[in-house]
């Protein structure tokens, strides 16, 4: 999932890689520092750091080198702790490399579009499928319209399917994927029905900040980020382009052959915890 409205993948990833060689040039700094004192003391403190400093150095490359690895072969290690520590270890950097970018004077959005990007590859590369019953759709509240009087953010089946904001089509994606769609109005809400649904991965819709948030707030759960689109400002009556969605969903879900009869029983447990 690499669409051209999101910055490249190489923006992040040369920004990491920045991070690293500031963070190699600082353990040297403190090395020729410890060296020169008088004392043994010190250098033998100095030197302790520095092993410390190297064996991290160490596991932070083998992690960058297992990132490129796996976006370029778009196949990720089969040792799943691998996998969480390479997510877990660049949602780390994730700070450092938006200091580093606004010293290069690179747009804050696109190292945000960018790690999406970079985040969307790393979980499509495990290759995991779920059933789409364990399948999260989870949408920001400003894409309802902003003068609709029907609260979908406690039940999406509130929607009167009018045709003015997207959550009919998008309910439509629900019924034809089997599942589970949520409105959230922030983190919290977020956060709170991810416990509630439990689903092994989810598909997130939202801006940039929020997105990245979610996504680093969500480890190690896999999460497939799509940006909404903003026609009329941000948090306002907000678009999404569906086809991005059913992709998404369609790249983690299980191939499964439904009969009438599940269904109508998906449709019911959809309206029981909606």
């Amino acid at each position: 999932m690499d669409f051209n409205a999101y910055a490249p993948k190489r923006i992040f990833i040369g920004l990491v890689l920045g991070a690293v060689l500031l963070f190699s040039g600082l353990i040297y700094y403190v090395w020729h520092v410890g060296m020169n004192q008088d004392t043994e003391l010190y250098r033998t403190i100095f030197t302790a750091i520095i092993v410390a400093s190297l064996i991290l150095m160490g596991f932070i490359g083998l992690v960058f080198g297992g990132m490129i690895i796996t976006i370029v072969r778009s196949e990720s290690f089969s040792v799943p702790l691998v996998q969480n520590l390479m997510r877990f270890t660049i949602s780390y950097f994730f700070p450092l490399a938006l200091q580093i970018g606004k010293i290069l004077r690179i747009q804050k959005k696109h190292i945000m579009q960018s790690f999406i990007q970079v985040n969307n590859q790393m979980v499509l590369a495990k290759k995991i499928k779920v059933p789409a019953e364990r399948i999260l759709l989870l949408l920001p509240h400003c894409v309802q319209n902003a003068d609709c009087k029907h609260k979908i953010t406690r039940d999406i089946n509130n929607c009167v399917m009018c045709g003015r904001c997207p959550v009919n089509q998008l309910m439509e994606i629900r019924d034809k994927h089997h599942v589970h769609l949520r409105v959230v109005t922030g983190g919290t809400l977020a956060r709170q029905i991810v416990k509630s649904v439990r689903p092994k991965a989810i598909v997130a819709v939202a801006c940039e900040r929020d997105l990245v948030s979610g996504i680093i707030d969500s480890l190690p759960l896999p999460v497939l980020g799509v940006l909404n689109v903003r026609p009329n400002g941000p948090c306002f009556n907000t678009q999404v382009i569906f086809e991005e969605i059913e992709i998404a969903i369609e790249q983690l879900k299980q191939d499964v052959i439904w009969s009438e009869q599940d269904e109508s029983e998906q449709k019911h447990k959809q309206k029981e915890h909606a």
